[in-house]
């Protein structure tokens, strides 16, 4: 199968996979907004994350099946991986697509939207279990960041209590850990078309055996699936989001007891 082909088709299943839960039928619908809007607070235009990284996506893209001037680059083909692979590391890195996948699993189990859809609840607050000078160290530092593992992992359960068990499995067709580690860090080679990580291993589907070295025909697999899933994903968000422009100008009441509006701009 040709790599367009392969594309075209993962994306599809992809988007049939996903398509359930980007559909408002049978789900509070001022939730559901939420998840989707990513409700987060007072601000004005220019701070959410998700429009820039789908345009650096895009960009990635297009400079991906650009034609290289081979008098300007000393290997057009491992500069045609490197950018892949910064892709690849971007994908599975941005945080705006995990947090609307589990909010919108959450509002299909019943659950309410929450800005922190991968916050341990029962973790204990800072503010009651440290003293005050130690306090006012730490108020203002954000918090380490959470791992993709640690949010594929929340976003696993909570498809499964949402009765969708073929999306908790999804990450695991193309996002492995040692994969975006060595991408990140820079700990690893291209060599004679292999990837060589120098700090893990991806199990070989051809051999079935754990190696250091990925062949380029089986991380242009993963790099594939990789795109089909989150263009499936922002394609079905955008189709979602395009349904509320109706509303515009308009409020709706989702908090009888402290008389909230909902209204659509």
């Amino acid at each position: 199968m040709q790599s367009a082909e392969l594309a075209a088709t993962e994306r599809k299943r992809y988007a049939e996979l996903l398509t359930p839960l980007f559909s408002p039928d049978g789900v509070d619908t001022s939730e559901y907004a939420f998840a989707l809007l990513r409700v987060g607070g007072c601000q004005d235009a220019g701070w959410d994350p998700l429009q820039e990284s789908k345009e650096m996506l895009e960009d990635l893209t297009a400079l991906t099946e650009i034609e290289l001037p081979k008098e300007t680059f000393r290997s057009v083909e491992k500069t045609s991986w490197r950018l892949g692979l910064i892709s690849y590391a971007h994908m599975t890195e941005m945080e705006a697509p995990y947090n609307v996948l589990a909010n919108l699993l959450r509002v299909r189990s019943n659950l309410p939207f929450v800005t922190n859809p991968f916050r341990d609840p029962t973790a204990s607050s800072e503010k009651t279990t440290r003293s005050r000078k130690r306090m006012k160290r730490t108020l203002f530092r954000p918090p380490p960041p959470i791992s993709p593992s640690e949010k594929i992992r929340v976003i696993a359960g909570l498809a499964d209590k949402a009765g969708l068990p073929s999306l908790a499995a999804v990450f695991g067709e193309f996002y492995f850990p040692p994969l975006r580690n060595a991408i990140a860090h820079s700990s690893y080679v291209l060599h004679q078309g292999e990837f060589r990580l120098l700090g893990g291993y991806l199990l070989d589907p051809n051999r079935n055996v754990h190696s250091p070295v990925v062949d380029f025909s089986y991380l242009r697999q993963i790099i594939i699936k990789t795109y089909a899933f989150y263009s499936a994903f922002f394609w079905l968000h955008q189709r979602a989001r395009a349904g509320f422009g109706s509303l515009r100008g308009k409020c709706f009441p989702y908090d009888p007891r402290l008389k909230g509006l909902l209204e659509f701009l």
